[in-house]
């Protein structure tokens, strides 16, 4: 776990797929420029948080939470090429 004034990085939990849903990946703007589809359904934002747990057991990717709510609002990718 990372953690800011206002912002918490840290792996996801299956709880966390309604947040990513509403707030991520059902939103058409922010995967217009990504290499990710948005998720047009909550059994497959389910799915998909299912992946992203399995996904972030082997590599370095996170969930953003906003410290005052705990709400997940986003996610890291974190790649260090050094």
């Amino acid at each position: 776990m990372i953690e800011t004034d206002s912002l918490i990085l840290d792996k996801a939990k299956f709880s966390d797929w309604k947040d990513m849903y509403n707030h991520v990946w059902s939103q058409e703007e922010s995967a217009r420029y990504m290499l990710w589809n948005v998720t047009t359904n909550e059994e497959d934002a389910k799915v998909r948080m299912n992946k992203t747990i399995e996904f972030q057991k082997n590599h370095d990717t996170y969930l953003v939470y906003e410290k005052s709510s705990g709400k997940a609002i986003d996610f890291l990718v974190y790649n260090f090429n050094g």
